[in-house]
């Protein structure tokens, strides 16, 4: 359903409006409707006014009384049977006719709409002079039934209409511009899009490429196109041919980013950054495979979100690199694995779930799960089996299952087709059970020319089956080899190919695991991911506490308390935020005897030398007792300029902002923890 495929850019929250609504609404016993379903549908859509007029001519086989689903923003105007006026009988989610005798019925529905601009992101439908969003119910359906379709859209006043599926024939003529597309595969039925566009197009590889871009982004056009021409054309490669016959980045008037069959709708201010084509558009071209070509079923946990992110952030098919290149790909495809660990070490046990039990992101703390862990996943079945069988079991996944729904156990059989044995207990462990294991290890000085670990799982429950890689550093070089571990607690030997000077299990951070408190870098996360959080405010001021109960707000999954910081004798349990300017930032950190501001966070720039404005700053710390947010603020409006821009940085430990640009940001140093050890310290 398209109601699953919406999903923020980045941080980006997005509310379900509509579609949310969708999700909770059950439909009253109806007659099985036999088939597909076919719209013949005409549009008329006027922004100026924000009027929508719909007559489309529904082909469906089916008997006795039929419930379609339509958007209550629409008004009936006719619903005829076969030419004759029916009686339709009204709901808040759309009508039931009666058709009579089991047979092939064409019902006319003539409704319209008079629309405003809805709340962002999302109302029931909204159309303005910026941009509109008409969502599956604009079209009256059967609940659950596919349906194929052909819409001819009339705009007004210069504006373009984009409905996923073919575009058939376009005529642009002063004042308004007509357009028909049509989809002969069935499937949900289409979202409409509208908006003062400037269309820019190529055809690539005979796929149609284009940008759907308010003005002020027309000149990223090109860029937007060479990048999905070439993302398009890697993940072919490495999956198969891409299923749709076009591609569409349109932008529109709030910041969110969805994915829909062959096209993908983000923030025209979120087009605007500079991460977006390289992260989060090859993202969304993956989700024509991972999500519209394949469909989800949902019943099994959502694998999309976490396969499209492992494929955005590792490449399959890295052919034609130099060493250089290599080098450069494996340490940042390492660091982000890094990341998704220090994101996971900051999850609240309670907010854990099973990679079964994810649908959709929701919150923060189910992005750790769906997105991160699930890509985690997806590297460790890598490992487990060979690169060359990994892609190849991805490839026979995709073609059985193109334009069909599909969840774990079609993938774990996928696996098993190629790698030849059975993976059952691999996805049982990583996929059907919470949390992960906890690793401690003791790696003794090599005697009689062998290396002795003792290792031992700590979690709760049994242990996991666990390969892990061990990287030897000796005097003659730098030797890898691998361990297996079956159970809570092993002891295991390696021989030392030379004398032993340093030892590190998982070197390469390939395995999925709960990171030890002193291993886990303090970051944003550990805050914002916490059950209840206690702001402390600096300031006796209307201005500051509405800033940070704006931030607050944005930023936290869990509850919100805050008190006043001016005359706080002891600090309050639990995850804190401490906010005020620099000078009441210095005196409270001194009175409570709390850790300075690190040096790394006085830097006004990216290296010392680099010098900037500095507005705000924000850093995290932790103690023995908590994590600690600092967030010093030169007034009340430079906190609240940075509300929103924070929300992409919650896997970063500090953050400067000149207004709302970022001038320097990092993250603590992961340390190595039990699984490192040198022998060569004196």
């Amino acid at each position: 359903m398209i109601r699953q495929m919406i999903r923020p850019v980045g941080q980006l929250v997005c509310s379900l409006g509509l579609l949310g609504v969708l999700s909770l609404y059950t439909a009253p016993a109806m007659a099985e409707v036999s088939g597909n379903v076919h719209h013949q549908v005409d549009v008329k859509i006027d922004p100026k006014n924000g009027s929508v007029i719909i007559d489309d001519l529904i082909t469906l086989t089916a008997s006795d009384t039929v419930t379609f689903q339509l958007s209550p923003a629409f008004i009936l105007d006719e619903v005829t049977l076969g030419g004759k006026p029916r009686t339709a009988t009204r709901t808040d989610q759309g009508f039931t006719i009666t058709l009579g005798d089991r047979s092939k019925h064409r019902v006319r529905v003539q409704a319209h709409a008079k629309l405003a601009r809805g709340a962002p992101p999302y109302d029931v439908a909204f159309l303005g002079q910026d941009g509109g969003f008409l969502g599956t119910d604009w079209l009256a359906h059967p609940a659950g039934v596919a349906a194929t379709w052909s819409a001819t859209v009339v705009m007004a006043h210069d504006q373009r209409a984009i409905i996923g599926g073919k575009l058939v024939s376009e005529e642009i003529a002063a004042g308004g511009t007509l357009a028909t597309f049509a989809s002969e595969r069935p499937g949900d039925t289409p979202v409409l899009i509208t908006g003062p566009f400037e269309v820019s197009e190529r055809i690539s590889d005979g796929v149609r490429l284009r940008t759907y871009f308010h003005r002020e982004l027309a000149s990223r056009s090109q860029a937007y196109l060479d990048d999905a021409a070439s993302h398009i054309k890697r993940f072919s490669k490495t999956i198969g041919a891409y299923p749709y016959e076009s591609f569409s980045v349109i932008s529109g008037p709030v910041p969110i980013g969805v994915a829909f069959p062959a096209m993908t709708y983000m923030g025209r201010s979120v087009l605007a950054m500079a991460f977006i084509r390289t992260a989060s558009l090859p993202h969304e071209i993956l989700h024509s495979w991972w999500g519209s070509a394949v469909e989800v079923d949902y019943a099994q946990g959502n694998w999309a979100e976490g396969l499209t992110n492992y494929m955005t952030t590792h490449d399959l098919n890295p052919a034609g690199e130099s060493e250089t290149q290599t080098r450069q790909r494996l340490k940042a495809e390492k660091e982000t694995r890094q990341q998704w660990l220090r994101n996971y070490a900051a999850l609240p046990n309670t907010k854990d779930m099973a990679l079964s039990e994810f649908r959709s992101r929701t919150h923060d703390s189910t992005q750790v799960i769906g997105y991160a862990k699930a890509a985690f996943v997806f590297h460790m079945l890598r490992k487990e089996v060979g690169d060359d069988v990994f892609v190849q079991a991805i490839q026979h996944f995709y073609q059985n299952n193109a334009f069909k729904r599909a969840g774990w156990e079609e993938l774990s059989a996928a696996i098993r087709k190629i790698a030849g044995h059975d993976l059952g207990a691999f996805f049982h462990q990583w996929v059907e059970r919470r949390g992960a294991p906890k690793l401690k290890a003791r790696i003794t000085q090599p005697a009689e020319g062998r290396l002795q670990f003792t290792l031992r799982q700590s979690q709760k429950g049994r242990g996991y089956r666990l390969r892990l890689g061990v990287e030897i550093e000796t005097e003659q070089g730098i030797h890898r080899d691998a361990l297996m571990m079956a159970g809570s607690g092993q002891t295991l030997s390696i021989k030392a190919p030379a004398k032993v000077l340093a030892v590190t299990i998982d070197p390469d951070t390939d395995l999925f695991r709960k990171l030890g408190q002193n291993e886990a870098p303090a970051i944003l996360r550990d805050i914002t991911l916490a059950s209840g959080v206690t702001i402390i405010d600096l300031n006796d001021d209307a201005s500051w506490t509405a800033a940070l109960d704006q931030l607050g707000a944005t930023l936290l999954d869990g509850q919100l308390e805050r008190v006043a910081g001016k005359d706080l004798r002891d600090l309050p349990d639990g995850a804190l935020i401490i906010a005020g300017n620099p000078d009441q930032m210095a005196a409270f950190v001194d009175r409570h005897q709390l850790s300075p501001r690190p040096k790394e966070v006085a830097q006004t720039g990216s290296a010392p030398k680099v010098t900037a404005k500095v507005t705000a700053r924000v850093w995290t710390l932790r103690d023995q007792k908590r994590a600690i947010l600092y967030i010093e603020g030169e007034s009340a409006a430079a906190v609240l300029a940075i509300a929103r821009p924070l929300t992409h940085y919650k896997r970063r430990s500090w953050i400067s902002f000149d207004g709302r640009t970022v001038t320097n940001k990092g993250t603590w140093a992961m340390q190595p923890g039990m699984l490192h050890k040198r022998f060569d310290l004196r």
